[in-house]
């Protein structure tokens, strides 16, 4: 019998035969296999900055896309942005962000990771989901009781009685909130989020190592000479 190794060197050289002879020149994946690629390193949480607080997005889901017209892949990223102030949600929403990005190859890693990303934009959903507090709520929070059922004044006059008791900078925060904005809490966060969901993109969880033990992946380790996106498939080409 053929040991292990004669074996693969046998695979080897069929391979390179047929490469040879244009029989094999790439393989290639769907959008729906990619999906299930990068299903079991979901959810992925980052903490997002809050002045006293705390924040954090979670990416949820990821639908992919590769038309024919381009040579990117397209992301459609289903996220969730949540900022708590004493353990108290005070903002929650569910996000879609949408980002192109170029597959490339580390020959080096024998990883295919996400080159080139850039987020294209990031708009709400309006779901159940959603909350905001307004400023009433916000006060409850961190003005002692006594003292609130005391206050009968304006929004100017509460900001001002909240800046006796909070920072400036959380005070100063606190101020997107006066009309109940979800839209302007978020335009706030957007460029901290779109350098956050980048980061989230070339993230180890989501470089693809090739595995020896997988036949196909062990061809390309050994003959491949790039990945792209053709014919809105992500195709491993092999070296003719």
């Amino acid at each position: 019998m053929l040991k292990s190794t004669h074996k693969l060197t046998l695979k080897l050289w069929f391979t390179k035969w047929f490469i040879h002879f244009k029989k094999i020149r790439y393989v290639e994946y769907s959008s729906a296999e990619i999906e299930d690629l990068i299903k079991p390193h979901l959810p992925q949480t980052v903490p997002i900055s809050v002045p006293r607080g705390e924040g954090k997005l979670v990416l949820l889901s990821a639908k992919v896309d590769m038309p024919k017209a381009f040579d990117l892949l397209h992301c459609q990223l289903l996220c969730s942005f949540e900022v708590n102030y004493l353990a108290s949600p005070i903002y929650r929403a569910h996000l879609l962000v949408s980002l192109t990005a170029k597959p490339d190859y580390d020959q080096q890693q024998q990883a295919v990771y996400l080159a080139e990303t850039r987020i294209v934009n990031i708009r709400l959903v309006k779901d159940e989901y959603s909350i905001i507090k307004d400023y009433k709520s916000l006060l409850t929070l961190f003005i002692p009781s006594p003292v609130l059922s005391l206050f009968t004044g304006t929004m100017k006059n509460a900001f001002n009685l909240m800046s006796s008791t909070v920072p400036v900078e959380m005070n100063d925060y606190l101020k997107l909130y006066v009309d109940g904005s979800k839209q302007r809490v978020l335009d706030y966060h957007q460029s901290q989020l779109e350098k956050r969901v980048a980061e989230m993109t070339q993230s180890e969880s989501l470089r693809y190592t090739m595995d020896e033990n997988i036949w196909e992946e062990w061809v390309f380790i050994n003959l491949g000479k790039e990945v792209v996106i053709e014919e809105g498939k992500l195709r491993f080409k092999l070296k003719s």
